[in-house]
């Protein structure tokens, strides 16, 4: 399932999402990525609502990095995808940050810098 989703990934031009980490996952292969702010055909209450995802605190911060394309109707959608398509490289030093904010390293060897971090902090106790 990993290798498929970074083949996924590696592989695609665009990413859609909302509500979701892949816009995360995204960003090591610098994709450009919109988020649905809508209901599709739908008109559903906030609390029903995508648009209540984009609220919370940690998507709150990745939408002010720039970083992404907010669509929030069918016609913005309409209109970054193919603006995207056209442009890959748009926002691409918002996705940049974004990368340094939220992942930093493409190394893997994230789980090494925990493990050591936690022996340092384990010994001092």
């Amino acid at each position: 399932d990993a290798v498929h989703l970074g083949d996924s990934l590696y592989y695609c031009d665009l990413l859609i999402w909302t509500a979701t980490t892949l816009g995360i996952d995204s960003l090591m292969f610098d994709k450009p990525q919109i988020t649905v702010d809508f209901d599709g055909f739908q008109n559903k209450v906030y609390t029903k609502s995508v648009r209540r995802y984009h609220d919370e605190d940690h998507m709150k911060k990745m939408i002010a990095y720039g970083g992404i394309w907010i669509a929030r109707n069918r016609d913005e959608l309409i209109k970054a995808i193919n603006t995207y398509l056209d442009n890959p490289k748009i926002h691409a030093k918002e996705r940049e940050f974004m990368f340094k904010q939220q992942i930093m390293f493409k190394d893997g060897k994230s789980g090494e810098r925990v493990a050591e971090f936690l022996k340092q902090n384990i010994n001092s106790l």
